[in-house]
């Protein structure tokens, strides 16, 4: 080994130097340019070090205050070292179809409750199971809670958005207008009363004036149900609430 004396080796920025002279412990070995300790001793002393659990403590203690002290230090540190290795993990699905404009997206991995089928986008859930919460008493008492809330703070929204939809719907409301029409045409048999019929509507009209509030003349026997198909005759025909018609939709209410 090349004898460089310290002064020498802190010249030429060398971390070591070597005397070839015995340290106090009767070592020949390299020693530390910073301190002058002997590299022997000081490898004898860490393993010592690590054996010492009060020594431990007090090094664990210290290099806990250190980092209070110099947190811009690690952070600069961190940036630094993330900068250097860091490696962005490859696209994946839901990031593609996001940048594609997509609302949907395919894994084929299982969600959380089994189900292998499309996720949405903006928030990651199984179309399955967000089907299957939006059925429970529990989604819907939610929902009714939050429409309810809407029509309160927004009066007119409501009314804008149908009249948009009516504006831009045109056609499909003509259709449905008309295939109702041939319904009550073919349900209304020869020998209906039509005076009696049309009493119906003035009593609808009485009682809206009545009560303010908008009535409906409706089909006790739907005259498209599911199961049977009444006719259009005064004696199948009611006057309710709009809003009781409007729930009721298609559905024979028996009682």
């Amino acid at each position: 080994m090349e004898i460089i004396t310290r002064k020498e080796a802190r010249a030429k920025g060398f971390a070591f130097y070597f005397t070839g002279k015995l340290c106090k412990h009767g070592h020949v070995a390299e020693r530390r340019v910073l301190t002058g300790y002997c590299q022997e001793c000081c490898g004898i002393q860490y393993a010592k070090n690590r054996q010492d659990d009060a020594y431990l403590r007090k090094e664990r203690e210290r290099g806990r205050r250190w980092k209070q002290k110099n947190k811009d230090i690690l952070n600069a540190r961190r940036r630094v070292r993330d900068k250097e290795w860091y490696v962005p993990p490859p696209t994946g699905p839901r990031q593609l179809a996001k940048e594609a404009g997509g609302r949907v997206y395919f894994t084929g991995k299982p969600c959380a409750n089994g189900h292998v089928d499309y996720r949405i986008v903006s928030c990651g859930s199984c179309v399955v199971c967000k089907k299957e919460y939006a059925k429970t008493e529990e989604r819907k008492a939610i929902a009714r809670e939050k429409a309810r809330e809407y029509r309160k703070k927004f009066p007119n929204a409501e009314r804008k958005k149908a009249q948009r939809w009516r504006q831009k719907n045109k056609p499909l409301l003509a259709a449905k207008a008309q295939r109702v029409r041939c319904a009550k045409i073919n349900a209304t048999p020869s020998w209906a009363d039509h005076e009696k019929i049309l009493l119906k509507y003035y009593e609808r009209d009485s009682m809206k004036q009545l009560t303010g509030l908008a009535h409906h003349v409706d089909h006790r026997i739907p005259l498209q149900g599911d199961n049977v198909c009444g006719l259009h005759i005064a004696e199948n025909l009611r006057v309710i609430l709009a809003r009781d018609n409007q729930s009721k939709s298609n559905k024979w209410e028996t009682n």
